[in-house]
């Protein structure tokens, strides 16, 4: 008897994947080859590394127009700009997100899923660089969820885990879509056109919240089946004598 065999790609299901955190070392040794996953994630205030506070996050406050105070800027006032840039990447072929500063941003204008591109970081101290590469090796892949970009806004609101951010979104995500933010492309001085997220983040949150509530309408069906079955046993006892 011959048992049934299959391949990669022809699963009933696809598993969402999980992008995770990469550091680059310094120098040529460091520097790996990787396929453009998504659109990178650029924001333009933002609180890096800091042993004691954490990991880099963005600024609560420039994330909500103002509107929530950040509990980073009080410690730590200095913000910057970078950008979350997921990868596949070449050598195992693991999703991955390296974190780019503007210094290195003009270095990744023009690049689009699934462009082959080199990551590397020249000095200890200075950013992550993520470039295209001159062999610009075509992507292939079998993965039904690899063949579209990538979007990471559910991924980086979990690493963030920030539940103001996450409470403001939920509050004002159908406000966001009214006020018809245009969310296409806000101008930078060095990084060109950056996306502006809040109103993706925001759809969502909305998904969500409709989730919670029929999750709720559940609960509430089932609590009055059980009040109901209990009054209908409480109806249906007599009292023994003595009682």
């Amino acid at each position: 008897m011959k048992l049934r065999k299959g391949s990669p790609g022809g699963g009933s299901g696809q598993r969402l994947e999980s992008f995770c955190y990469t550091s680059v070392t310094h120098g040529l040794k460091g520097s790996f080859s990787a396929h453009l996953a998504g659109e990178p994630y650029w924001c333009e205030e933002a609180h890096e590394y800091h042993d004691r506070l954490g990991p880099t996050q963005p600024c609560v406050h420039w994330m909500t127009n103002g509107e929530v105070s950040c509990a980073r800027c009080r410690k730590q006032p200095r913000a910057v700009c970078l950008a979350w840039v997921p990868l596949y990447r070449c050598e195992d072929g693991q999703p991955i997100l390296v974190i780019v500063h503007e210094t290195a941003a003009d270095l990744m204008k023009g690049l689009h899923y699934p462009d082959h591109v080199v990551v590397g970081r020249v000095t200890a101290k200075s950013s992550v660089y993520v470039k295209a590469t001159t062999e610009r090796e075509k992507f292939t892949t079998s993965n039904e969820l690899r063949k579209r970009p990538v979007c990471i806004d559910e991924q980086l609101l979990n690493l963030w885990k920030l539940p103001e951010l996450n409470a403001w979104l939920q509050s004002q995500g159908a406000a966001i879509r009214a006020h018809k933010v245009n969310a296409a492309e806000v101008e930078t001085e060095s990084s060109g056109s950056v996306p502006l997220k809040t109103e993706r983040l925001a759809s969502y949150f909305d998904a969500e919240a409709e989730k919670l509530k029929e999750a709720e309408e559940r609960a509430r069906r089932n609590a009055e089946f059980i009040r109901e079955k209990g009054a209908n046993k409480s109806n249906g006892h007599h009292k023994k004598e003595g009682e």
